[in-house]
């Protein structure tokens, strides 16, 4: 396997999102805490346009940030990993996350097969120090390996 890609790399992916209009563009108002070897962790402020009808963080959003986190994440395990496709997404939801609050999304490759990678994800809380969400991941690589 080529060498991992680290900070350098996932700045420059999260400078790309920011320009354009896609569904999880909200991810990038994070700030990029660690990189590299398949894991990636952000810190990200909950605004109110990420909240639910019942004031708290939407589940959806957390599957989002828990998808794309991961995701990119993935493609730092090195240069002929691509960012796959997801064929499997778990979330438990633990905890509520209010508005104002900050979460960090932190994502580590378990597993990288040949055509498929499975990646574990904890979203924790920093304001309350409580385990806001944990998520499974598994994505389909294998069209983009080289081996």
């Amino acid at each position: 396997m080529a060498s991992s890609r680290g900070l350098s790399f996932t700045r420059d992916i999260y400078k790309a999102m920011r320009s354009m209009t896609v569904f999880d563009h909200f991810i990038t108002r994070g700030a990029v805490l660690s990189s590299g070897g398949g894991g990636l962790q952000v810190a990200l402020p909950v605004t109110e346009d990420m909240l639910n009808g019942g004031g708290v963080l939407h589940g959806g959003c957390l599957a989002t940030a828990i998808d794309s986190v991961s995701s990119v994440g993935l493609m730092t395990a090195g240069e002929d990993v691509p960012i796959g496709v997801s064929i499997n997404l778990n979330v438990t939801y633990l905890s509520p996350v209010q508005e104002g609050d900050h979460i960090v999304v932190d994502s580590r490759l378990k597993k990288l097969g040949h055509n498929v990678a499975f990646l574990e994800v904890d979203v924790l809380n920093e304001s309350t120090g409580k385990v806001a969400a944990t998520g499974m991941h598994a994505k389909f690589i294998g069209a983009g390996r080289r081996d």
